[in-house]
């Protein structure tokens, strides 16, 4: 899914600093799901690491989804993926270029 050997992933490293985004997680939330486990793109996202996901998922018996009000929360910051990143810029241009015509009109 990510193209990136098994032996190179670490159960620490994060899956957004793998290259993986909510695209990628689909493929990885559906073979777990086929292996019996009950589990979301927003679980995944929410557990960042394998190490995480894994300890979510041996707490609830493979029911990720009981865990919804145990939301996990970090003050780590982590770089945003580049479709992320291409958004983020995609908005602020088009915000910009809003206020701009918005301050052309108030101008004159």
């Amino acid at each position: 899914m990510l193209k990136i050997p098994g032996d190179e992933i670490g159960v620490k490293q994060e899956f957004s600093t793998l290259g993986g985004d909510s695209i990628l997680a689909i493929p990885v939330v559906s073979k777990l799901k086929t292996d019996g486990y009950r589990i979301t793109i927003a679980d995944v996202a929410a557990a960042r690491t394998i190490a995480t996901l894994a300890a979510r998922i041996a707490r609830t018996g493979g029911d990720v989804a009981a865990l919804a009000e145990a939301h996990e929360t970090t003050d780590t910051l982590f770089d945003l993926t580049p479709m992320q990143q291409f958004y983020a810029n995609f908005t602020l241009g088009l915000q910009q270029a809003l206020w701009r015509r918005v301050g052309e009109r108030c101008a004159g």
